[in-house]
């Protein structure tokens, strides 16, 4: 963040975003209170867009589709709150993150229990070049179990992954 100064204009730069505020009288506070609040809504919402895409937009895409049903196949017996994802895509999930395991690139996408996610959770791990997917259903009530059978050093980062 940088600032100048002259003339009484005090300038804040914030990524993209620059605010000129004005020191004159205290009838002008309220408006640099509102120049404020909308900077720091602006620089919010950037960083938000900066998120990667969630579990339930990359599934409408045929290759992902294809890997997440192969997989799914799998998990037997599927907790109630996985098979309604499964089922609509409707749940808890966060933003996919990257990993890269013996030079491969991976996307790491998570679903989870309402109210639940430190406890019940699914981690999906798509190898990015061809959609193979593995997963790993984990929680306080019993050790990981896997899914589409990782290798050690793919179980390590879905293991971290649950814990994060």
């Amino acid at each position: 963040m940088g600032t100048s100064e002259a003339a009484g204009v005090r300038r804040c730069v914030a990524g993209s975003f620059v605010a000129a505020v004005f020191h004159r009288q205290d009838s002008e506070r309220p408006n640099v209170l509102i120049a404020a609040l909308l900077a720091f809504a602006l620089i919010a919402d950037n960083a938000a867009a900066q998120d990667g895409p969630y579990l339930f937009d990359v599934l409408l895409k045929p290759s992902y589709l294809a890997g997440w049903r192969k997989l799914m196949k799998d998990v037997q017996p599927t907790p109630d709150w996985l098979e309604r994802f499964v089922k609509n895509f409707d749940g808890v999930a966060g933003p996919m993150k990257p990993a890269t395991i013996d030079g491969r690139n991976f996307e790491l996408f998570f679903v989870c229990k309402p109210h639940e996610c430190a406890t019940r959770k699914f981690e999906v791990m798509f190898e990015a070049a061809s959609k193979r997917a593995y997963g790993a259903l984990g929680g306080d009530w019993a050790p990981p179990a896997f899914y589409g059978a990782p290798t050690p050093e793919m179980q390590d980062v879905l293991i971290k992954a649950l814990k994060g």
